[in-house]
């Protein structure tokens, strides 16, 4: 019952840092940190790293997420997985995608259009690329921490998932379609809505 009980505050305590940035996207301050971000991302940009972030775009775009989550999904099939951890994993990945389509057109955030490397006409805010991230890497590390038994292949697999969500992240800053308060808010609002489902698919013993 403790993970299930810490899996619900850290989900309340996500959604309370989102609202805090979505609500904060006008202020003075955080308009000034958006800028300073852009500006260094722009700043170190070269061929060999553009070339390599536009790898990871690849990688977070939604067909491609779709694709991995389909693999997964048919991995956990074979394995006999069980019936909550399959609709845990499917309905994440698709409310992930839902939500943030839903809160972008609530939004109505513009991109940087000044940074951008890549054309895009969708709304800025959260990131897209971002949330997908946190969420298959998040469920990808549920998944597998309990079929691991030691402690350094779990660690190995944290830090790899970890480097993905992160990496995701900064690629979006990097090619100058998001500002960092998209990337920093998309990872609030995943990880509150990964860490909700976990908490509503688990188990629960009865009282009585």
């Amino acid at each position: 019952m403790k993970m299930n009980t810490n899996a619900l505050v850290i989900s309340i305590v996500c959604i309370a840092c989102f609202l805090i940035v979505a609500f904060s996207l006008n202020t003075v301050f955080l308009e000034k940190v958006d800028q300073l971000a852009l500006t260094w991302a722009e700043s170190i940009r070269a061929e060999p790293v553009t070339a390599l972030m536009h790898g990871f775009a690849f990688l977070g775009a939604t067909k491609t997420v779709f694709v991995l989550t389909g693999a997964v999904l048919i991995i956990l099939l074979v394995a006999r997985a069980s019936n909550k951890e399959l609709a845990f994993t499917a309905v994440t990945m698709a409310a992930t995608g839902l939500v943030n389509m839903l809160v972008k057109e609530w939004v109505e955030r513009e991109r940087p259009a000044q940074y951008m490397l890549v054309e895009l006409t969708s709304y800025s805010f959260p990131s897209g690329h971002s949330m997908g991230a946190m969420s298959f890497y998040t469920v990808l590390t549920f998944l597998i921490w309990k079929r691991m038994n030691k402690r350094r292949y779990r660690i190995a697999f944290v830090v790899f998932a970890s480097f993905m969500i992160l990496i995701m992240g900064f690629s979006r800053l990097y090619l100058g379609v998001h500002y960092l308060s998209d990337v920093i808010g998309g990872y609030f609002l995943s990880g509150s809505l990964v860490f909700f489902l976990f908490w509503l698919f688990q188990p629960r013993k009865l009282n009585g």
